[in-house]
């Protein structure tokens, strides 16, 4: 068995390969589901204190980029990372390898952190690319069968976001007010995705905006999604609406359940 944290054995894993191969890789994109996520970033954490010590032979940059998918973040302070929240020491990660250069992108796909036992972390939203899923593909049964809805939804985010590696980045559209439609932006490079750009999803990182699904929430297809860019970081309690919802108009995208 090893010994210290998940993380460290990850890490002492990673540091194992690269030996065995001989080489560091010129690009590492480490995507995290779940808690995966805090998995991942306590890989990256474990990563800079060797970069820090001049262990891996290359820059801080010890990841080219960074994917959170509908990560969940367990509440309340940990006797393991010396009293910490493990959301804080998350954000304190994805700050240090966002200062680096690495993009950061982050996604939303249910309402995994809507409850007491979990962190929302909304602070991390201020640091990140931020998304907003709408798995409307997914009904909501509005009883008993909801939870097994919430775990598909869950588990949706991964499934698109590597789909997505084949498409074109979701295009960007606007409400043409008052009554619709919605229409593209001219001259945008699209959304997040697999297929985005690093310099896209760095370009969106930060709380001046957050993207929200507003088209093609019926299906799990990428290449039928498009994203409104709305202002300020939002939230991670947002609303993931029921599929009703996304047949409606804005009004209606903008709302709760």
């Amino acid at each position: 068995m090893p010994s210290g944290s998940l993380g460290q054995a990850f890490s002492n894993a990673w540091e194992e390969l690269v030996a065995s191969g001989g080489s560091r890789p010129n690009y590492l994109h480490l995507v995290g589901h779940s808690l995966g996520s805090q998995l991942a970033c306590s890989f990256l954490r474990q990563q800079l204190k060797l970069a820090a010590n001049g262990q891996t032979g290359r820059s801080r940059q010890v990841v080219q980029r960074l994917t959170l998918l509908d990560p969940y973040f367990s509440n309340f302070s940990k006797p393991y990372l010396g009293g910490r929240w493990p959301g804080e020491v998350v954000r304190e990660v994805v700050k240090e390898v966002a200062s680096s250069g690495t993009p950061v992108e982050q996604y939303k796909s249910s309402v995994v952190l809507d409850n007491p036992a979990s962190d929302s972390n909304d602070e991390l939203l201020h640091t990140t690319a931020y998304f907003v899923m709408q798995p409307g593909f997914i009904s909501l049964k509005f009883g008993i069968k909801d939870i097994e809805v919430l775990a598909h939804r869950h588990s949706s985010a991964k499934y698109v976001y590597f789909w997505s590696k084949g498409c074109t980045p979701p295009a960007e559209v606007k409400f043409k007010h008052p009554v619709g439609p919605w229409e593209p932006v001219d001259s945008s490079e699209g959304a997040g995705y697999a297929s985005a750009t690093d310099s896209r999803i760095r370009a969106l990182m930060g709380p001046d905006s957050h993207w929200y699904q507003v088209g093609g929430t019926d299906s799990p297809d990428p290449g039928m999604h498009t994203y409104e860019q709305r202002k300020g970081p939002s939230s991670s309690s947002f609303a993931v609406l029921p599929a009703a919802a996304s047949k409606g108009g804005r009004a209606a995208l903008a709302g709760d359940w």
